[in-house]
């Protein structure tokens, strides 16, 4: 029996790409304008605000295949991931500290403070090694996955104390109290991003009934546009700490994550691609995760070029169009080079 290649999570595993370059081109994009782009500024925090669900929905789909049953994953396969990771890790923060170094970024390090930066990686590798971390407890998580119950008690637990964790102290009367019991608990078992790897798997397992799933869809998008103008007006406010509830492991983030990656496994899995859109979305799909590695130095590029659009929000579009375009285009030419592409790709 030939297996169905699922699109839909290709497709989905694109768009999330694209956020995360929405996302990391802010900062190029007020450069190229001199920090002053005017009212679009509002425009800009608002659509940043409502994509965070791009990392989580990325580690969903990682749990689905990782966290599957019927996929064999021996130590063999889960030491080879994480070494690719390690070798893909190094290859890249090699490349990523010379240009820092070449570029002056570096001018005002020493030895020691360019060995940490190297060890750190570029902004964007923290996810890298999230990745291992989680690569490495997938045998664990695997026992959990067995029992529909345990599953829906490490959600339940991660839900919470993600929330007690994040937002306990900010409780009226009782957040303080609340902190401090949190505290002295001590609790991390189902804290973290091993959330998301245990959700993916669940939601792609279990078919939510209509009703639940339109209400997951109702609360998402309320949460999505009250987060919007929640972000707003904390910036409005010179809030200290303006993007708070846009922060990963926040339960709206969860539940917004959880409704896009519902949406495309029950209802745009669905849709019959043609083969020509298949193949266009898996080859997008394989080059992703090179594209996610190579697009930050991408992104260094865009305050050389030699022209700008007036309207910023137009710029920022046509940043990451370019962005995404030549990322891929690198990644497509680097899986040529034999031995060596595939590998760091």
């Amino acid at each position: 029996m030939i297996k169905r290649r699922e699109t839909e999570l290709d497709l989905l595993r694109i768009i999330a790409l694209i956020a995360v370059i929405l996302v990391h081109s802010i900062g190029a994009l007020e450069i190229q304008f001199n920090n002053n782009i005017g009212n679009s500024n509002n425009i800009i925090i608002f659509i940043n605000a409502i994509v965070t669900w791009q990392v989580p929905v990325y580690v969903m789909i990682s749990g689905r295949f990782f966290l599957d049953p019927k996929r064999e994953m021996t130590f063999h396969k889960i030491r080879k991931a994480v070494c690719r990771l390690i070798i893909a890790f190094v290859v890249w923060d090699v490349v990523y500290q010379a240009y820092y170094i070449l570029s002056g970024i570096y001018s005002n390090l020493n030895i020691q403070g360019i060995i940490t930066q190297f060890i750190q990686g570029p902004y964007h590798f923290w996810y890298l090694y999230m990745l291992i971390f989680l690569y490495m407890i997938v045998p664990f998580l695997r026992k959990i996955v067995e029992s529909k119950k345990l599953m829906e008690l490490f959600i339940l637990l991660f839900l919470v104390f993600e929330f007690i964790t994040l937002c306990g102290v900010d409780i009226p009367v009782v957040g303080e109290t609340i902190s401090y019991v949190s505290v002295r608990i001590n609790f991390h078992f189902a804290l973290g991003f091993s959330g998301y790897y245990i959700l993916g798997y669940y939601l792609y397992k279990y078919k939510l009934s209509t009703k639940m799933e339109i209400l997951l869809y109702s609360v998402a998008i309320a949460f999505l546009i009250g987060l919007g103008f929640i972000t707003l007006y904390r910036h409005s406010i010179n809030c200290s700490d303006p993007d708070k509830f846009t922060r990963y492991l926040m339960p709206n983030i969860a539940i917004e994550a959880s409704a896009i990656y519902v949406l495309f496994t029950k209802r745009i899995s669905k849709h019959k691609f043609s083969d020509k859109s298949v193949k266009i979305i898996t080859k997008l799909s394989e080059l992703s995760f090179g594209a996610y590695l190579v697009h930050a130095i991408v992104n260094e590029f865009l305050v050389y070029m030699p022209f700008r659009f007036g309207n910023p929000l137009i710029m920022w579009a046509f940043d990451i169009l370019i962005v995404f375009v030549v990322s891929n285009v690198i990644v497509w030419l680097l899986r040529f080079v034999p031995f060596v592409g595939k590998r760091i790709t």
